[in-house]
């Protein structure tokens, strides 16, 4: 049996669109333990379909390449589509990076909390260390006397010294900024180089910028520390930062919540000309979208879900907008349908 034309161009269109690849993008997220990871795991988890395939950044050995820094980085080096990053990341970023203006906000994600962590109790020097004479005589060792830390909000730390690690440190640098707090600010390693910083006095608090709540800040013997408040710098920093209400029960607010500084986690992409890509950033946006319930209800997603609201305004002009379908008119007796 011979088939017709129109027949064999049917069946080649219809095979087609049964075989052709979904498009890719692959997104920077963050570490497996954190919140970037997980809350891009269920996304895809929802919206991967026939035309869309979202899958994380991953080295070689399978691990995840992300965090705001790695993140914003691949963006501007067009090595992702998209990334999860930090809004105070890429607010610094656009002091001084003539490419960030093609970076747009496609969704707004869960807040973090910029916790500003202090100690309950702090050494005070009472009697400086004496020298002895030069018969070694009359010397005194220094006194110092154990009392409550009098700081309780962010714009008390004038002028002292805080450490952070990551994304923090751009946390810092931009709180500092905007408050005018003129902190001297050290980088270390990790959450435990800071708390042994602190511990030790060569700092006055740790900023720490990580989903609520965190496990290593659950983790602190109970009442060493508190979140110190943000209410008498929140109008000097609006641009960037919100309030937000976080406690812990092993805090020195027994539970409280204290009014912290929180930032965005946004995920953004670039402007893109491709229809293709355009449209699977389209796609990928209305799914958030639309499934939001569906995050938020499902036993087991991230505890980040519960504070997501997709449609809520960015603090970011340059938006990803989703182009308008094209609208097709009924075919009538005069188009010959």
């Amino acid at each position: 049996m011979k088939l017709s034309t129109l027949t064999l161009s049917v069946l080649a269109a219809t095979a087609t669109a049964t075989f052709a690849e979904p498009l890719i993008l692959t997104i920077g997220s963050g570490g497996k333990a954190g919140t970037y990871y997980p809350v891009m795991s269920e996304i895809a988890g929802v919206c991967n379909s026939d035309s869309l395939f979202i899958q994380h950044r991953l080295d070689a050995e399978g691990n995840s390449i992300g965090g705001s820094d790695n993140n914003l980085r691949g963006i501007l080096r067009n090595e992702i589509p998209a990334g999860i990053i930090q809004l105070d990341k890429a607010y610094f970023e656009l002091q001084v990076n003539p490419d960030m203006p093609r970076v747009q906000a496609l969704l707004p994600l869960h807040e973090e909390p910029v916790h500003v962590l202090v100690p309950t109790e702090v050494s005070v020097l009472k009697q400086e260390a004496v020298e002895p004479n030069f018969l070694g005589f009359g010397g005194k060792e220094a006194v110092f006397e154990t009392e409550t830390n009098s700081m309780r909000d962010i714009s008390d730390l004038q002028g002292q010294t805080v450490v952070a690690w990551g994304g923090s440190l751009t946390s810092a640098k931009i709180v500092s900024q905007l408050a005018k707090l003129n902190l001297d600010i050290i980088e270390v390693k990790d959450e435990v180089e800071a708390i042994d910083a602190v511990r030790t006095g060569a700092a006055a608090a740790i900023v720490a910028t990580v989903g609520f709540p965190a496990a290593w800040i659950e983790a602190l013997p109970d009442g060493e520390f508190s979140i110190l408040e943000a209410t008498d710098v929140a109008e000097d920093v609006e641009a960037v930062y919100s309030l937000s209400g976080v406690s812990y029960d092993n805090l020195g607010q027994s539970g409280q919540a204290v009014q912290a500084l929180s930032v965005d986690a946004i995920l953004f992409t670039r402007k893109f000309d491709k229809p293709e890509m355009v449209a699977a950033l389209a796609e990928l946006q209305s799914c958030v979208r639309e499934n939001i319930t569906e995050f938020r209800d499902t036993l087991g997603t991230h505890p980040a879900w519960q504070r997501i609201d997709p449609d809520r305004d960015m603090k970011w002009s340059n938006l990803f907008i989703a182009p308008k379908a094209a609208v097709v008119a009924p075919a009538t007796a005069a188009d010959g349908g």
